[in-house]
């Protein structure tokens, strides 16, 4: 896997009544010697972003876990993660887990701004 590439995603939205795909993306928005920042966010106007404070050397594992865990068909997962963070976790490489609701592409771009900042893509 090509480190911070931008990977699509298909995500299985599972309830009780019906699963479903929605395409989402994966991508890397900054990174420092002490952390990497991922921001998850599915196509769907309706859904909250997530952003991803992660280890850079765990990075591969962290995308790993993710993809599989927004791809995977458990049931009323967005609801367990915003719960539930202990799910992603530091020993994964986890050190914070953040959702961003928005309703619109500057709040959400600010809010992105906002925990990224500080930090710089290493080109």
């Amino acid at each position: 896997m090509k480190r911070f590439a931008i990977l699509p995603i298909l995500e299985n939205v599972s309830n009780v009544n019906a699963i479903k795909e929605e395409p989402a993306l994966l991508f890397t928005v900054a990174v420092s010697k002490e952390t990497c920042t991922l921001v998850y966010e599915n196509a769907s106007v309706s859904k909250s972003s997530y952003i991803f404070i992660i280890a850079p050397k765990l990075y591969e594992n962290a995308v790993k876990f993710i993809s599989s865990y927004f791809t995977s068909k458990k049931i009323n997962k967005r609801t367990e993660l915003q719960y539930s963070r202990d799910m992603f976790n530091q020993r994964d490489g986890f050190l914070r887990v953040i959702r961003v609701i928005h309703d619109d592409f500057e709040n959400w771009e600010n809010t992105i701004n906002f925990y990224a900042k500080d930090f710089h893509m290493n080109k």
